[in-house]
């Protein structure tokens, strides 16, 4: 999340328009190329909640799954990696995916810190090789609105971790939300482009040095058990 009062963390699919069978269905909205850099591609569409586009970055990160899980899972963690993160706080774990998170971002003067409240849930798509984390905001009467803050009113969005092999992994990274206050929409949507780009790159750095100093052993051991997605695993499966 963008602090300025009256003047950040940071998914949903494309809903399909309803026709009539004598209509020729209307396109869903187009991607837009942004940039690519360091193998890092941003993109951007109409978001159909708001005045800022959707934003995507798609990037690869030479490590497995797991190893890229218990990075984000470490909430607290996400300080280190999630771009002008001060704060990522578990309010409520639910399981290894499923949980309730307060994050807030830091601004710089004059613009206000933004907060969000986020719930994330996670599923395996097994077929498609793929682990979906979708975000949403939501109220939670645990975190309250911080005075001098402004709390993001709508935020969706999800991460896409795409098995390629066992060590390397396409992570996306979709980004859908309004900022809140009086932030000009051109600064805004400055700031929401540059998201997905160093999302994904932050996370790539942080999952490498976490891999090279030997941290989350005991995560990585535990993603690993109940990864579906690996291709002992896989093949377990389908002897069952």
């Amino acid at each position: 999340p963008f602090r300025h009062q009256s003047l950040k963390s940071l998914i949903p699919f494309s809903v399909l328009a309803l026709v009539l069978t004598w209509v020729i269905p209307a396109q869903a909205a187009q991607w837009e190329f942004l940039k690519q850099k360091e193998g890092i591609v941003v993109s951007a569409k109409e978001s159909k909640l708001g005045n800022l586009p959707v934003f995507r970055g798609v990037g690869q990160v030479k490590a497995s799954i797991p190893e890229i899980l218990a990075v984000m899972q470490d909430a607290p963690g996400a300080t280190k990696w999630m771009h002008k993160c001060l704060e990522n706080r578990p309010l409520e774990i639910q399981n290894v995916y499923d949980r309730i998170v307060y994050n807030r971002t830091d601004s710089p003067w004059p613009v206000w810190d933004r907060d969000v409240v986020v719930q994330t849930r996670g599923r395996i798509d097994v077929a498609r090789k793929r682990i979906v984390i979708e975000m949403n905001s939501i109220t939670d009467p645990r975190q309250p609105e911080v005075e001098g803050v402004v709390r993001i009113p709508r935020l969706a969005g999800h991460y896409v971790l795409r098995y390629i092999t066992e060590d390397l992994t396409e992570v996306e990274y979709q980004i859908d939300a309004d900022p809140g206050g009086s932030l000009p929409a051109w600064l805004a949507e400055l700031a929401s482009r540059d998201l997905p780009y160093h999302t994904i790159r932050n996370l790539r750095n942080r999952v490498m040095k976490s891999i090279e100093n030997a941290e989350y052993g005991a995560q990585i051991a535990l993603y690993e058990s109940m990864n579906p997605l690996k291709s002992g695993n896989q093949q377990a499966k389908a002897n069952d």
